[in-house]
């Protein structure tokens, strides 16, 4: 690390308090106003009048965000601009993402301190031209990053307008009908959830399933216990592929008392349902209290029932009250729209099935450009690996002319 200085934060920028500018007497603009947390309105006057670096001080703290525009930091923010700093602006940006202020934070101390911030010990490059060559290969992956998620959003509303259309005009162009919800296909019926579906909970209690042991036999079954929670666990996105509740059972009462797999599982009660989630079981499976499910009949293609179920906003089968909740008698009255043909359901399931492939190969290549960005600045701002040690098209980043100079 000869060429990088060891010095202070206080050495190197200046921490400035943010303004106050509260909702009501913001006048409406294109200037951008942040919070801690980014961008929370508009304004038609800036604050400061040129680039720079907001840092959360209050509510989301040590959080950093880069204004490439004049902008409005409000009073829960600290500001730097180039005028603040001894070195490169962008360079600085990524420097405080890889210190991680928060961690500065305690009970005893709720708010960034600034001081404190000061206080902390840092390493830069001695030459402005390596701070920008570093800010330079950062920016680059960043900006991959932000093109990935853009086109996974613009593929979401590809899905979306698709999955509209094939449940009101089918695969097969065939002429229109009013229903009661609306134009479908002649060919297809309207036709009530239960009638050709089954709505059910399992036999098995969660916390029943919690205090069973596994069954210790070759032909034993895993059975999955699954809560509103499980959803959430990463590779569950579109079905129960993992839990944290797993046991070994027999497969006759597995079949007796649980779910099978295929059947699509959504919240009925509290404040889930209106996140609108489903989830396919991959194998027999316990449900909690909170989850309901349904089951596709012989008439039932199973991917075509849970795509439509996407469709379907469970907001408005919800009983109010104090504690939100859906009953069996909601569901099974749903009207579902039913072609005759399962051909012409597994069509429909296919086309979306590409859609969803192409959306999980893209959010694949933005997982994995979001850990090279993370290992770089590590590495980057250790000076662990330089900048001419990298090979950008080895790494998976097309850099245009003007990019690769400045790298």
């Amino acid at each position: 690390m000869g060429e990088w200085l060891s010095t202070t934060l206080r050495e190197v920028a200046n921490l400035n308090y943010g303004k106050n500018l509260p909702s009501k007497i913001r006048i409406p603009g294109d200037v951008p106003v942040y919070g801690s947390n980014g961008i929370v309105g508009w304004h038609n006057e800036a604050i400061v009048n040129k680039a720079g670096i907001i840092v959360g001080r209050k509510g989301s703290v040590g959080a950093i965000q880069l204004s490439n525009r004049p902008f409005c930091p409000i009073d829960t923010t600290y500001f730097i601009t180039a005028d603040d700093t001894k070195v490169d602006i962008n360079f600085l940006y990524y420097l405080l993402r890889h210190f991680n202020l928060s961690r500065l934070v305690s009970d005893l101390i709720p708010g960034l301190n600034r001081d404190l911030a000061y206080a902390q010990e840092i390493v830069v490059p001695n030459t402005e031209i390596e701070q920008r060559r570093i800010a330079a290969v950062l920016s680059l992956v960043q900006r991959v990053i932000e093109q990935k998620e853009q086109l996974i959003a613009l593929t979401t509303e590809l899905k979306k307008v698709l999955m509209y259309k094939l449940f009101t005009e089918g695969t097969r162009g065939e002429p229109q009908k009013q229903s009661e919800i609306g134009s479908i296909p002649e060919g297809w019926e309207v036709v009530k959830l239960g009638s050709c579906c089954g709505v059910v909970n399992s036999s098995i209690s969660y916390t029943m399933l919690m205090k069973m042991d596994s069954f210790d036999s070759s032909k034993a079954v895993d059975v999955m216990g699954v809560k509103v929670s499980d959803m959430n666990i990463p590779g569950n996105e579109e079905a129960f592929i993992n839990a944290n509740l797993v046991r070994k059972l027999s497969r006759e009462l597995s079949k007796k008392k649980t779910v099978p797999a295929g059947a699509v599982v959504f919240p009925k009660r509290g404040a889930a349902i209106a996140t609108n989630k489903k989830r396919i079981t991959t194998t027999w499976t316990v449900l909690d209290p909170n989850l309901i499910a349904v089951v596709p009949g012989e008439k039932v293609i199973q991917g075509y029932l849970y795509y439509w179920s996407q469709t379907f906003d469970l907001r408005k089968i919800t009983d109010p009250g104090p504690t939100p909740q859906l009953n069996k008698k909601d569901v099974v009255s749903v009207l579902f729209p039913l072609p005759q043909d399962p051909d012409e359901q597994r069509e429909i399931t296919n086309s979306l099935k590409t859609v969803d492939k192409s959306i999980r190969g893209y959010r694949d290549q933005l997982f994995a450009m979001q850990d090279l960005f993370h290992t770089l600045l590590h590495q980057l701002m250790t000076a662990e690996i330089r900048v001419n040690d990298l090979d950008l098209e080895e790494l998976g980043i097309k850099a245009d002319e003007e990019q690769a100079e400045a790298v």
